[in-house]
């Protein structure tokens, strides 16, 4: 089903098309190991015309894929391309996962403690319980990475009031 998926949205050449696609894939393909999927679909990515406004639905799984990846220097030319957009929408969130993520690899944890603090709020702010629960696992390890294990511990909890129930194990 995905490499179908796969084929259909990178066919049509659509941004609107493409970067959903990408926020399940590069999740699949980070969980799997697949580099060659993460370096191809980010290359798709960042090759799309008319950035400013295709970072309108730029979905938060993106930078998260690549920062489970180990895929830091995709995530910075991708953290780069998404200052071109509007600040709006999910392109805020993408925005401060990407920032976060960056942080944590620069070995900044404070810094990304506050960037995923602000995704979590961002998505509570337009009640997306699923994509703030999410941003609660981010915030979990930028907290563990900053010495505060109860911390992570609460935000680990509270992903878990809304991703348990929908049977969630992996999310990226």
């Amino acid at each position: 089903m995905l490499p179908e998926f796969r084929r259909l949205a990178v066919a049509s050449e659509e941004p609107q098309r493409i970067l959903p696609m990408a926020g399940v894939v590069l999740p699949r393909a980070a969980m799997a190991g697949d580099r060659g999927t993460l370096r191809d679909i980010t290359k798709i990515i960042l090759e799309l015309p008319g950035r400013e406004y295709w970072t309108l639905v730029t979905a938060p799984a993106i930078p998260r894929a690549l920062a489970r990846a180990g895929e830091h220097d995709a995530l910075e030319r991708f953290a780069a391309a998404l200052e071109d957009g509007r600040p709006v929408g999910e392109l805020r969130t993408a925005k401060r996962v990407s920032g976060g993520y960056l942080s944590l690899a620069g070995g900044r944890p404070g810094d990304a403690v506050d960037a995923f603090r602000d995704a979590v709020s961002l998505e509570r702010a337009r009640d997306a319980h699923y994509a703030a629960a999410c941003a609660e696992l981010d915030l979990a390890l930028a907290l563990a990475a900053a010495g505060d294990s109860r911390g992570a511990e609460e935000a680990r909890d509270r992903a878990a009031t809304v991703l348990e129930p929908l049977g969630c194990v992996n999310p990226v």
